[in-house]
């Protein structure tokens, strides 16, 4: 197993990609902290199957748009397991407006969870990966961090800007062995996904459209993205960008 023993962070545990990668890391040996905002019956769900499986849980509600409830997360974490060598910035938002029409408090709400929150979970965390002597960082960005998308404007901006933390966090924190990466995904089937746009034939004709691979991504195929860049496969990856999208920016 290529976790075995770890400790992990995963923010947005309870569905999606998420829930995706904290199963995948609980299957490679590692113990973990889930957090999300809602569907806390999820997350405790797996969390005893972790446990059946001998690995260490812990669940915790958290509104990460929240500075406050990001430091109790990591406090959390610290003080159950003593540790954190993986941290996952998964949770995320997304809003569909026309670049003029964005209202003000829908552009904070993107802005706190899908930017601010790394940044701040990631100085949180830093200081106990500095003591341990490394960890791993996993950004969840997006390939719209890479490229536009109209009715995206705010979702694109907030994804490129956490691209460019990425490559920023990883100059700075290399030479103290924390591994800085992002994945960005192209579109997923998650369950969010599948009701906000499957049922538009329009426009999941239009994101068809852009997929050399024919298909949407399944959330099994990010958390093997998270695996490998939370693994010592890694080792040589600082500031790198794993793009699995299924070729949408190559069209």
């Amino acid at each position: 197993m290529r976790l075995t023993d770890k400790v992990a962070i995963v923010t947005g545990a309870s569905a999606g990609i998420g829930q995706a990668i904290a199963r995948a890391f609980a299957a490679e040996g590692a113990h973990l902290a889930l957090a999300a905002v809602d569907r806390p019956e999820e997350m405790e769900a797996d969390a005893a199957e972790f446990r059946r499986l001998g690995r260490r849980a812990l669940v915790l509600t958290v509104d990460v748009s929240r500075v406050a409830d990001i430091r109790r997360m990591v406090d959390a974490t610290i003080a159950h397991f003593g540790r954190v060598d993986i941290l996952v910035n998964n949770a995320g938002v997304r809003i569909y407006y026309g670049y003029g029409d964005v209202p003000e408090e829908d552009y904070d709400r993107l802005m706190a969870v899908n930017l601010r929150a790394p940044f701040f979970t990631g100085q949180f965390v830093i200081p106990h990966m500095k003591k341990q002597g490394g960890g791993k960082i996993i950004h969840m960005a997006s390939q719209l961090g890479l490229v536009g998308a109209a009715g995206s404007s705010a979702y694109c901006t907030a994804k490129g800007g956490l691209i460019n933390l990425t490559h920023t966090m990883a100059l700075e924190l290399a030479p103290h062995n924390i591994h800085v990466n992002a994945i960005a995904p192209g579109p997923i089937a998650t369950e969010f996904f599948l009701n906000r746009v499957a049922k538009d034939p329009a426009a999941l004709e239009a994101r068809m459209h852009h997929l050399p691979s024919g298909r949407l991504g399944k959330p099994e195929e990010i958390a093997a993205a998270a695996v490998y860049l939370a693994s010592d496969e890694s080792s040589y990856c600082h500031g790198t960008v794993l793009v699995v999208d299924g070729g949408y920016i190559a069209g």
